[in-house]
């Protein structure tokens, strides 16, 4: 219903509405970082002055004033976030050195909480082996929920129908360490953690002393 409208406001304008001709919405307090001209290419870039023009008029927005986007990644200043380029995901929480920490509406960091997402995703985070010796070793996440049910699996091979599964940990808490044993010396294994309504997490590899 709005031909021909490219720039972000007016298209806004346009189609956030109480009746014809009337806007009604509201769009403040984000982070909106310029980024690449062409984004399925990973080339060219849009600056600051570009995306201030498109979002002229919007109250209490922050568009970050590097000359690149690695400058605004460095500006805004995430967890963790991935060359130029890469494909690699963005943790996007914000840093404990971000400027743009409890600047949202509500007083909280800007953009999505990432805790209460992967908690409703029931995500498995965090991934990782500990206290690994030569015949045992501890897989470490962070779960969705406490006290449901987790497995880990683990084999020689990527294979996961040939792997062995612990038994149910049901602890207290988000946090995991599922002890595992019987492993071979020396030896490489794949593994992972699973929960009750909760996906595999992705296959990450140890290996024994």
């Amino acid at each position: 219903g709005c031909p021909g409208i490219s720039t972000d406001k007016i298209m806004m304008d346009c189609a956030f509405t109480s009746g014809p001709g009337n806007p009604s919405y509201a769009f403040t307090g984000n982070l909106i970082l310029p980024s690449w001209a062409n984004s399925a290419t990973s080339s060219g870039f849009v600056g600051n002055a570009i995306v201030q023009n498109a979002f002229q008029g919007l109250p209490l927005n922050y568009i970050p004033t590097g000359g690149s986007l690695n400058a605004n990644l460095n500006l805004v200043k995430f967890v963790s976030s991935p060359p130029s380029g890469s494909r690699t995901p963005i943790d996007a929480r914000l840093a404990t050195t971000s400027p743009y920490l409890n600047k949202a509406t509500d007083g909280t960091q800007l953009g999505v909480d990432m805790n209460v997402f992967q908690k409703a995703q029931k995500t498995i985070i965090q991934l990782r082996a500990i206290a690994v010796g030569s015949a045992t070793a501890t897989i470490s996440a962070f779960v969705a929920e406490a006290s449901t049910p987790c497995f880990v699996g683990y084999g020689a091979s990527s294979d996961q129908a040939g792997w062995t599964w612990s038994t149910a940990d049901t602890t207290a808490s988000r946090q995991r360490n599922i002890p595992i044993s019987g492993l071979s010396t020396g030896t490489k294994y794949f593994y992972s953690m699973g929960c009750s309504r909760s996906s595999l997490a992705p296959a990450a590899v140890l290996r024994t002393h």
